[in-house]
C-alpha cells in the first residue's frame, strides 16, 4: 500500500524548493562557523527570538547585517531575519539572508525548522482572513518554538495577528476590497497597454519614465514627487510626464539645478532643500565634475575626494519626507522617485502621515558600482506594505498595497510595445539619437554644397 506523505513531508518539500536546495548544501556544516573575535550584543539572539515569537517582523528586519557579523549565533540570527523578510513579501532579500545563514554554518535541520514554522505562520494568517480562527490557532501553534506551550502560544499569536489585520484595515480601508489602480475594462483586470499605443518621450537615465508610464498611462493629469530631481531635462524622470500634462513636486538641494527647475517648470513646486530623517540643516557636498553625484553623505564625499573629485561644501536646510508629502495638499501621488546618493535610509526614515504613493522608485546601486545597498533601507518600505516588483539594474520599484495589481505591469523591461521615443538628452542611449542627427546634419550640409556648385556652374540667370 502506497504511503501518503505527511503534512510535514509536504511542507519540507515546499521549503526545499523555496531555498533551491541551499539547505542540503549546508547540511554537513552543523556547527556554527567561528566569526572573528569582536564585541557583540550577548542578548541579541534572545531579543530576535522574542520578536519572532511575537511576529514582530518589522523589528526583526530592522536589525542591521553589520550587527550580526561578529555574533557567535549569527547563523540563527540571519535565519530569523530571513523568515521575517519572507513574511513581509520580500523573497529576494529573504534568500540573501538564507545564504548568509548557510555560509555562517546553519544546519539543514535548523533551516527546515525555522522555514517550516514560517510557512505555518503564513497559513495561519490566511485562515484568519477567512475567519477560521480554530485552524489559524493550530497553524500558529505549530509555528511556535519547540518547548513552549504551543496551545497558549498559538492563541497568543492568533490574537496578535488578528489585531494587526484589524489595524491595517483601519489604516487602509480600501485594502479590504479589490482596488482598481487604473481604469480598465471589466474583462481586462490588469489593463495591459494596447499594441503600439502612444508612448512617452524618454528623458530618463535608465528608462525609468518608460516603466512608470506603462503602469500609469491611463491616469490623466497625475502627480509625482521627485526627490533628487537634478536637471529639468537631462536624465529627468519627470519631463516626459510633464509634457503629458502631469504636475508635481521637485526636491533639489543643489542651488544651480533648483534654479533651472524653477525656470523650466514655473507651474510646479520646487523645494531647494535636502531631505533627512529630521528637520534642521546639513552639510551638502556639491560635485563640480559630476553634479548628479552631489550628496549629503559625508563618507561618500570623503571617498570620492580621495579619488580626486572636486567638491564644494555648503550648508543647506533639510526637511523630512513627511514635510514633502504635506506639499501635495491631499492630492493622490502616483509615483515617488528617490535618487539621493547613499542617503536613501535617511530619506525614508522621515516618512510620515497616511500618504501612500502608488509606485516608489529608489536608486539601489551604489554610485559608479553594480553593488546594491537596499538591505540598509528596504525594510522601511516593506514595513508599510510595499512590495518590490522590478529591478532595472540601477533602481528598485515598489508598489503600494493599495495598488498591488500594478505589479503585473513590471514583468518585463522596456520593449517595442511601450512605443517610446528617445529624447536625445537622457542616459547613454541618447547618443543613438544624437548620432543620427549628426549624420543627417552632415548629409544636409553636403547637399547644400552640391546645390551651390551646380548653381555656380550654370552661370548668372539669363536677363529677362
Amino acid at each position: 500500500m502506497e504511503r501518503k506523505p505527511s503534512q510535514y513531508g509536504l511542507l519540507r518539500r515546499f521549503v526545499h524548493g523555496l531555498v533551491g536546495g541551499v539547505a542540503g548544501a549546508s547540511a554537513a556544516s552543523v556547527a556554527q562557523s567561528e566569526p572573528p573575535a569582536a564585541p557583540y550584543d550577548a542578548g541579541l539572539l534572545s531579543k530576535a527570538q522574542l520578536l519572532w515569537r511575537e511576529g514582530d517582523w518589522i523589528g526583526l528586519v530592522a536589525m542591521e547585517q553589520a550587527s550580526l557579523q561578529h555574533h557567535p549565533e549569527r547563523a540563527m540570527l540571519a535565519l530569523l531575519i530571513a523568515t521575517a523578510h519572507q513574511q513581509m513579501n520580500s523573497p529576494q532579500v529573504a534568500a540573501q539572508f538564507v545564504r548568509l545563514a548557510c555560509d555562517w554554518g546553519c544546519s539543514g535541520a535548523q533551516l527546515a525548522q525555522v522555514l517550516i514554522a514560517g510557512v505555518h505562520h503564513t497559513l495561519g494568517r490566511g485562515e484568519l482572513l477567512l475567519q477560521n480562527e480554530r485552524k489559524a490557532c493550530t497553524h500558529f501553534a505549530l509555528a511556535a518554538q519547540a518547548g513552549a506551550d504551543r496551545s497558549i502560544a498559538g492563541r497568543s499569536r492568533a490574537a496578535i495577528e488578528q489585531d494587526r489585520i484589524a489595524r491595517a484595515a483601519a489604516m487602509h480601508p480600501r485594502s479590504a476590497a479589490t482596488v482598481a489602480a487604473v481604469p480598465a475594462p471589466p474583462d481586462e483586470p490588469f489593463a495591459p497597454p494596447e499594441l503600439f499605443s502612444e508612448g512617452i518621450v524618454s528623458y530618463a537615465q535608465n528608462f525609468e519614465d518608460v516603466m512608470l508610464w506603462r503602469a500609469l498611462r491611463r491616469v490623466d493629469n497625475g502627480c509625482y514627487i521627485d526627490v533628487g530631481a537634478f536637471h529639468p531635462v537631462h536624465d529627468s524622470v519627470s519631463r516626459g510626464f510633464y509634457e503629458k500634462g502631469w504636475r508635481g513636486i521637485h526636491v533639489e538641494a543643489n542651488p544651480a539645478f533648483a534654479a533651472l527647475l524653477r525656470e523650466d517648470r514655473p507651474d510646479e513646486t520646487v523645494m531647494q532643500v535636502a531631505v533627512a530623517a529630521t528637520k534642521g540643516s546639513m552639510r551638502f557636498f556639491e560635485f563640480q565634475d559630476f553634479p548628479s553625484e552631489s550628496t549629503g553623505n559625508e563618507r561618500h564625499a570623503l571617498i570620492r575626494r580621495e579619488q580626486g573629485a572636486r567638491i564644494n561644501e555648503l550648508d543647506v536646510p533639510c526637511i523630512t519626507l513627511a514635510d514633502v508629502f504635506a506639499q501635495a495638499q491631499g492630492r493622490e501621488v502616483h509615483w515617488l522617485k528617490i535618487d539621493v546618493e547613499r542617503m536613501e535610509r535617511e530619506v525614508l526614515a522621515g516618512w510620515g502621515g497616511t500618504l501612500m504613493p502608488w509606485i516608489v522608485v529608489v536608486e539601489s546601486a551604489l554610485p559608479h558600482s553594480k553593488i546594491e545597498n537596499f538591505l540598509e533601507w528596504e525594510y522601511l518600505l516593506t514595513g508599510r506594505g510595499y512590495k518590490n516588483v522590478y529591478f532595472d539594474g540601477l533602481n528598485r520599484y515598489y508598489v503600494s498595497p493599495l495598488h498591488a495589481d500594478l505589479g503585473a505591469l513590471f514583468l518585463s523591461g522596456p520593449n517595442l510595445f511601450d512605443n517610446f521615443r528617445l529624447s536625445g538628452t537622457g542616459g547613454p542611449y541618447s547618443e543613438l539619437v544624437n548620432g543620427r542627427h549628426r549624420q543627417r546634419e552632415a548629409s544636409l550640409v553636403d547637399e547644400i554644397d552640391r546645390l551651390k556648385e551646380q548653381l555656380a556652374a550654370s552661370g548668372p540667370p539669363a536677363d529677362r
